[in-house]
């Protein structure tokens, strides 16, 4: 009985993990379940990456507009979402962060969630006193060559 009572706690957990995939340098953002459900639940559809470097957090706003979308072009949520270029740029920033690592999300507000990247952090954060950067949609995307035909 117990087991089923775990499970279903972290289930509800919200975090995220950049794991490997694919070929050697492609990355992907993993959203756990109970993050997309809280996606879900708002109704939204997209997702912004931000960041502080002064305490070394990562941050999450879910958003109707723009970001990463969460869904695919059936509907459904997505299992994870391709994000090289982010991962790459992120890791010129704060250096710290690791691949499969799972970092736990503090809610801000309904729509915004932290995380700390560092385990140095001793001191308690009040994240809704802290001033976050929020990356540039091109920062997100790969940009995309034309396709040339040689005839």
């Amino acid at each position: 009985m117990n087991l089923t009572v775990e499970r279903k706690k972290s289930e509800n957990k919200k975090f995220i993990k950049f794991n490997k995939a694919g070929y050697d340098d492609m990355t992907s953002l993993y959203l756990s379940a109970g993050l997309k459900e809280h996606i879900k639940s708002l109704g939204m559809e997209y997702i912004e990456i931000g960041f502080n470097l002064e305490h070394k957090l990562l941050a999450i706003k879910i958003n109707s507009t723009k970001g990463f979308c969460v869904y695919n072009g059936s509907g459904k949520l997505k299992p994870a979402i391709a994000s090289t270029t982010l991962f790459r740029y992120l890791m010129n920033l704060l250096p710290e962060m690791e691949l499969c690592t799972p970092y736990q999300l503090v809610k801000v507000d309904e729509e915004t969630l932290t995380m700390s990247i560092s385990e140095d952090t001793k001191q308690k954060i009040n994240p809704q006193k802290i001033n976050l950067t929020w990356i540039e949609e091109s920062k997100y995307k790969r940009k995309k060559r034309p396709i040339v035909k040689v005839y």
